[in-house]
């Protein structure tokens, strides 16, 4: 949670000015390097894909929830995922992940949307 305050409460915020593709590029870099101390169990190139792509996704994700609190699940989801190799396991895991924010997004924009027209 503390870490998604940071990423992206503040940072994705404090970047804007970039642009989206150089905003989500930075945040990725800079979330990669502070994953390195923990990605001793995964090759260098693969943990880089991995952090940089999912900072993407996350950040789009945030971006369409409006919420830093639901990206934190998500984040939460990804880590008990990746504590895994590449195995049937994992990928039934990462279907999981991939459904969850799907049904996360689907409706956390319906509802944004039921509340704007609500006050418009």
């Amino acid at each position: 949670m503390t870490e998604e305050i940071f990423w992206r409460g503040y940072l994705i915020n404090a970047l804007k000015p970039l642009g989206r593709f150089k905003n989500y590029a930075l945040l990725g870099l800079l979330w990669w390097l502070w994953h390195i101390p923990f990605g001793h169990n995964l090759d260098p190139l693969g943990l880089f894909v991995m952090i940089v792509g999912g900072s993407f996704l996350i950040a789009k994700f945030v971006e369409a929830t409006k919420s830093f609190l639901t990206t934190a699940g998500i984040h939460s989801i990804m880590n008990i995922g990746s504590n895994t190799n590449w195995t049937k396991t994992f990928l039934i895991d990462l279907a999981i992940i991939f459904v969850t924010m799907f049904l996360i997004d689907k409706i956390w924009k319906q509802k944004i949307n039921e509340i704007e027209k609500h006050y418009s």
